[in-house]
């Protein structure tokens, strides 16, 4: 392993760090029903800057992986950013005079002001996505990881931490406003960061191909969680969503450490399926499947008995949530199972069948998030949040079993 690799690694494990606190300083400042505004109208936002991506971040990644020419790859930034711009405009627009609507359709009249503030953040958001995917696309993991995952959530902390020792209280309007700075702080680093390394030339433009693949690709990616929690918000109490939002939290430690791991897998299937070596092929795949469950087995087992110390780490009112925690822990078990198939699908020329599978778990999650949620509550919405973690890589587990039984010897 190289030095590059193992700074990326660090720094991968210092964001994760930093996103956990920040959720931990977010909850025990607001208590459970406060910090639900924040989770609900972050989930709201997070969809609407997705979107506002138009999937230029995996078009800008695309790009600079294949052209090594600098002034290509700043053109197409600049461009993107243009795209992006435009359309965040519309969204935010849309967002702050539907507020009100939203707002009551959720029956909390208090949300309205925050999604107001964090309507403001979806441009900013949309195009850190872009120079994260961009510098990834150039081999510089580290910025990206900084810029990608790593700035927001730190400077909320600051902020955070400052107001608490000047002024003591602190509002969930408060907490909006500081996501939104610390999105315009990260966009501004992003920016200055890459046009010192990669200044544009006046007169060259790129024109923008296709992303529409991209595009649907990363909506479905964002609803399957973010928006199934969305709409479970419409049939939740305050207090039970918080705990809901917590457990996501918590589950998404096993999320960082499977993609951190699949890291050393996914080139080696890439490269086996190339040279037509697919004995060796299941081989590695199994090595990986035994990999993800070493590691995680201990953890899953540490979390499910003390539930209770994990949930009370956001504050005394999310102990009573520890059941919750107990039931979706069970999804990154499964997933040792499955997501290497997802991946080792997704590199050998199998990305179509991936496709239709997420698209198929999100209708799925997001019909019964809201029929289940509706019905069953708070009981029902932690068995869908269950699924929602693990039910795309079953299915891709499901596809995989059939071409085996097809004799499919290509994998």
């Amino acid at each position: 392993m190289t030095n590059q690799q193992l700074i990326t690694y660090f720094l991968r494990g210092v964001s994760a760090l930093v996103i956990f606190l920040n959720s931990i300083f977010i909850t025990n400042l607001l208590g459970s029903v406060e910090s639900g505004y924040y989770f609900l109208t972050l989930n709201i936002v997070m969809i609407l800057s997705v979107i506002a991506n138009y999937g230029l971040n995996t078009y800008c990644l695309k790009q600079a992986s294949l052209t090594r020419n600098l002034t290509v790859i700043s053109s197409i930034v600049r461009a993107s950013e243009k795209k992006i711009f435009l359309l965040s405009v519309i969204l935010s627009f849309v967002l702050i005079f539907a507020s009100k609507l939203i707002a009551e359709a959720y029956a909390l009249p208090k949300l309205q002001s925050i999604i107001v503030i964090m309507s403001f953040s979806i441009f900013f958001a949309a195009t850190v996505y872009v120079y994260a995917s961009t510098f990834q696309g150039l081999g510089r993991q580290s910025v990206t990881v900084v810029i990608g995952n790593l700035l927001v959530p730190l400077n909320m902390i600051l902020f955070m931490s400052l107001a608490f020792f000047l002024q003591g209280n602190i509002a969930v309007t408060d907490i909006a406003f500081y996501f939104l700075f610390s999105n315009i702080f990260t966009f501004f680093v992003a920016t200055l960061f890459f046009r010192s390394e990669h200044p544009i030339k006046a007169g060259e433009s790129h024109k923008i191909g296709k992303t529409y693949s991209f595009w649907s690709i990363n909506i479905l990616s964002v609803l399957l969680l973010h928006g199934t929690l969305a709409i479970m918000g419409f049939f939740l109490e305050l207090d039970d969503y918080s705990k809901l939002s917590v457990v996501v939290r918590i589950i998404n430690i096993f999320s960082i450490i499977h993609a951190s791991i699949m890291l050393f897998y996914t080139p080696a299937f890439c490269e086996m399926y190339d040279d037509g070596k697919f004995k060796e092929l299941r081989k590695k795949l199994t090595e990986a499947i035994r990999m993800l469950l070493i590691v995680s087995t201990p953890l899953v087992l540490i979390i499910a008995i003390f539930s209770s110390d994990f949930m009370g780490i956001f504050g005394d009112d999310f102990r009573s949530g520890s059941w919750m925690l107990s039931i979706v822990i069970v999804s990154p078990l499964i997933n040792c199972f499955f997501l290497p198939i997802t991946m080792m699908l997704t590199v050998t020329g199998y990305e179509k069948n991936v496709n239709t599978n997420m698209f198929a778990s999100v209708i799925f999650c997001l019909f019964l998030g809201s029929v289940v949620t509706k019905f069953l509550g708070i009981y029902g919405a932690v068995v869908i949040l269950a699924a929602v973690f693990c039910l795309h890589n079953i299915i891709c587990g499901v596809t995989y079993l059939k071409f085996r039984l097809s004799k499919n010897e290509s994998i």
